[in-house]
């Protein structure tokens, strides 16, 4: 089935494209070219899910948005769920010292452990977690364990400290 869209959503949708492509937003710039596919190049539904390596569902319900709301259906929402402790930039800040060793920050030893990050995070950024878990898929990424996920009651510590979650 052939799709169409007007010269100015076309225009639209170039531009949004470009804009993605500038600011490294890989998501909006998927959705774009698939659209642009689609009705630029005249490609199937299937075809497009080859290109951009989605499946034919996912494609087509990028149409059907895209028909129905226009350009600002390519916006992405924010993810639903647990949204993280601290911030992209208290991420970075983190990152910055880790990449010191743990004598430089005020602890003692040679590297730095799970124990001694959620204290560094406790101690910064007044947030508790309990636990680290190193990312496979980010070596310079670490997946953050929320106390409450891990253990319910407060550590020895916490509890003489009068520190709560």
């Amino acid at each position: 089935m052939k799709y169409s869209a007007s010269k100015a959503q076309i225009n639209a949708l170039d531009l949004k494209v470009e804009r993605a492509i500038e600011h490294g937003d890989f998501s909006t710039m998927l959705r774009g070219q698939s659209l642009l596919m689609i009705f630029h190049l005249g490609l199937s539904i299937k075809d497009a899910a080859q290109h951009v390596k989605r499946s034919e569902e996912c494609v087509r319900l990028w149409l059907v948005a895209f028909l129905a709301d226009g350009i600002s259906s390519l916006k992405i929402k924010l993810p639903r769920g647990r949204q993280p402790k601290i911030s992209q930039s208290q991420c970075r800040e983190l990152r910055e010292l880790l990449s010191n060793s743990p004598g430089n920050v005020g602890y003692e030893g040679g590297c730095w452990n799970a124990a001694m990050i959620c204290d560094l995070i406790k101690k910064l950024f007044k947030v508790k977690y309990s636990g680290l878990i190193p990312s496979p898929a980010f070596k310079e990424n670490w997946l953050f364990v929320p106390e409450s996920k891990v253990h319910r009651g407060k550590s020895q510590s916490d509890q003489a400290t009068g520190m709560d979650e």
